[in-house]
């Protein structure tokens, strides 16, 4: 399973942020843009914004991947806006805080029975190490003011500098060499934050667990109990939706679109309907994150709209109601030259592949474009399900255990589904088992690949659940990386991506998609006599 490559609405989970429009390439970006864009980042991470730090900083990235510091200065961004997300989350406060002292170091010791045993990259993972993300993760929250007028009384806000030095002297530097130690020594600094500061203990030592899971790599992260049943619910093509996507244009908050079967549908909500109000907030004030907070919740609630039409321009109120939606993860266009768009790998999506398949052949069908733009993976194992629709043998991908010593290869073994030639296209947003599907075909020959590098996510996640005692339901959830993807040659997709046959920039909102128009003229060259 992938992680949330993208801050996208889905982790898709809010794992995720969600992100707008197109950004910048980098044919489009010069010296003075990127020079001012560094600038904004550091400007909003000084001041604490952390989503529009991250926004700023993944444009850097994806401008140039490889520029000095940025990485660094997105992740911690991006883990800074998971610590304010997870405190706001009403299910990580009711399900988690709630929990008394006691089993809070349960769960900690659970998290760290997954790191230490479960990572297949344990021999870089020890107790000292967990210790120290931890005690980070506790000194980000006391930085921040929204964290400590939540948790701290008023009359001890003063302390919190004089505490932050007792934390980086006392604990700082301190060598931990076994779990026992560990969790003796986040008993002490508990202990010290509830004397000090009234801090509840069990609010440090899950702070101690959310941060331990940082310590493995870029991907790996505490998920909350809502996050994680998103998660599990998203792989299966199921999400507790109210039934639209939105959409910013021209600083108006759109539905893009209606999703059928949902309560939108029930209540005449239309494509292109401006959302006035959410819960009675003017959309004009909340940012797209904040507004995508207030559609979330529990199936069975309500959100309060008001909605104007072009035909109507008087707002409307409008209540919908949050329920569990399927959504489809290919989309089909019939014709002699044929389009395939897989958005993510789910649980459905290669029955849907074989379904789409089948209508494709019916109609004429004699070259395919298949579009992996934007899909920022799924499950792993429907990924190679994916590719051997389309590769009659040879190695797909191979995984590789993060320590390096077990190597799995997965083969194409069976008659292809579909044999016409084929057109793939990929951008900097084709990530992880996406990039297995577009790897595999273009080593084999497969395909022509239209666009630009894939993202370069080589390795593959699994959501594992937290519980404080055997039996109770979980308090959350890890989503651990377990694997390393090679390609069928054995090269590395971390940080290298998938280079395309032929590189096009990504288009520019409201300008033609000159990608396609590409994959358009390769595939007509693909039926000539």
């Amino acid at each position: 399973m992938e992680s949330d490559r993208k801050r996208r609405g889905r982790l898709g989970i809010a794992v995720a942020l969600v992100w707008l429009g197109y950004l910048l390439s980098p044919a489009q970006a010069s010296p003075a843009k990127i020079k001012a864009l560094r600038g904004e980042a550091e400007q909003y991470e000084s001041q604490g914004l952390w989503e529009k730090a991250c926004e700023a900083y993944e444009t850097l990235l994806k401008l140039d991947r490889n520029a000095p510091g940025i990485k660094a200065r997105y992740q911690n961004c991006l883990r800074r806006y998971y610590q304010v997300r997870r405190h706001a989350d009403p299910t990580y406060q009711k399900e988690v805080l709630s929990l008394p002292y006691s089993q809070a170091i349960k769960v900690y010791a659970a998290v760290l029975e997954h790191l230490l045993r479960t990572s297949t990259e344990n021999n870089k993972v020890e107790p000292g190490r967990l210790f120290q993300q931890g005690l980070e993760e506790l000194r980000s929250a006391l930085k921040d003011p929204a964290f400590c007028r939540q948790y701290i009384p008023q009359d001890k806000l003063a302390r919190v500098r004089d505490f932050l030095t007792t934390l980086e002297s006392r604990w700082g530097n301190r060598p931990i060499a076994s779990e026992e130690k560990a969790l003796e020594q986040i008993r002490r600094v508990a202990m010290d934050a509830q004397k000090t500061l009234h801090l509840k203990p069990e609010v440090v030592v899950l702070e101690f667990a959310c941060g331990a899971c940082n310590a493995l790599d870029d991907y790996t992260a505490y998920l909350t109990p809502g996050q994680l049943r998103e998660l599990c619910a998203s792989l299966k093509g199921e999400f507790i939706s109210v039934g639209i996507k939105i959409t910013l244009k021209e600083n108006k908050l759109l539905v893009a679109d209606v999703l059928p079967g949902s309560s939108a549908v029930m209540e005449g909500v239309q494509r292109d309907d401006h959302i006035v109000s959410i819960n009675k907030k003017a959309t004009s004030d909340l940012s797209l994150a904040a507004v995508l907070e207030l559609l979330d919740g529990e199936s069975g609630t309500v959100v309060d709209l008001m909605i104007s039409s072009p035909a109507m321009p008087t707002p409307r109120p409008v209540s919908l109601r949050r329920q569990p939606v399927f959504v489809p993860s290919v989309i089909a266009q019939e014709g002699e030259i044929g389009y395939l768009r897989i958005l993510g790998f789910q649980e459905t999506t290669a029955q849907e592949l074989d379904e789409k398949i089948v209508t494709l052949k019916a109609s004429g069908l004699k070259v395919l474009i298949l579009d992996l733009r934007g899909n920022g993976g799924g499950l792993f194992d429907v990924a190679v399900e994916v590719a051997r629709r389309f590769l009659s043998s040879g190695v797909i991908v191979t995984t590789q255990s993060l320590d390096g010593r077990v190597k799995t290869p997965y083969y194409a073994t069976n008659s292809p589904l579909l044999t016409v030639p084929m057109v793939v296209l990929v951008d900097g947003d084709t990530a992880s088992a996406a990039e297995v599907v577009a790897g595999a075909l273009k080593e084999h020959k497969r395909a022509r690949l239209i666009g630009q590098t894939t993202f370069g996510k080589g390795c593959t996640q699994e959501p594992v659940p937290i519980l404080s005692l055997p039996g109770d339901p979980s308090v959350g959830g890890i989503r651990i990386t377990v694997a390393r993807f090679l390609s069928p040659s054995g090269r590395p997709f971390t940080g290298i991506g998938v280079s395309p046959h032929v590189f096009v920039d990504r288009p520019i909102e409201g300008t033609p998609d000159y990608q396609l128009k590409r994959a358009l003229e390769e595939a007509k060259q693909l039926i000539l006599p």
